[in-house]
């Protein structure tokens, strides 16, 4: 199964980013995204027994809560040639558990990765009017945002045809 490791985005911040990202709603080739969160950790196709042992490690993690401030909106790999456009999120604690969950599961075999902390707003498949989306790009704008975390997930993902599906398969909750 389809796993990764994050930290959801409430609701009252989710509906602004939402409203954000709406400027990027209806143009060919851009697909927004519809649950907003932040991977710590992307685990990939993972097999029950490994699933098991991910729990347990994760389980083991004693981190604090923490504020996560959202700021800038940026893009992978670059605003030229952007196929993830998402808004920035900045925070000691976010970036702590995240190299918590890497030391935590790297025995299980992953492999690191570098941790970008961001929260995707639209995925961008193809380019079809370059005017519109820079129009659109030139528009999204955050207020100041910010929320705190108390706890952190592992989540199931299902892709379909009309964006991912995720579930919880487990909660960590941060003292």
């Amino acid at each position: 199964m389809r796993c990764f490791v994050c930290v959801k985005v409430p609701q009252q911040v989710s509906e602004i980013l939402a409203k954000t990202s709406g400027a990027l709603r209806g143009i060919p080739g851009v697909s927004v995204v519809k649950e907003f969160h932040i991977t710590l950790k992307f685990l990939g196709d993972i097999d029950e027994d490994t699933l098991r042992m991910v729990k347990t490690e994760l389980s083991k993690i004693n981190a604090e809560s923490f504020e996560v401030r959202i700021g800038n909106i940026g893009f992978f790999p670059s605003r030229n040639k952007a196929r993830v456009v998402w808004a920035g999120a900045n925070s000691e604690g976010l970036v702590r558990v995240a190299s918590d969950v890497e030391s935590m599961i790297r025995p299980l075999g992953f492999k690191p990765e570098k941790f970008y902390p961001h929260i995707t707003l639209a995925r961008i498949k193809y380019v079809r009017d370059r005017n519109l989306l820079e129009s659109a790009l030139s528009k999204l704008k955050l207020p100041d945002l910010g929320f705190y975390v108390s706890e952190f997930f592992l989540e199931k993902s299902v892709l379909t045809a009309s964006g991912p599906i995720y579930s919880d398969l487990a909660v960590f909750s941060l003292s």
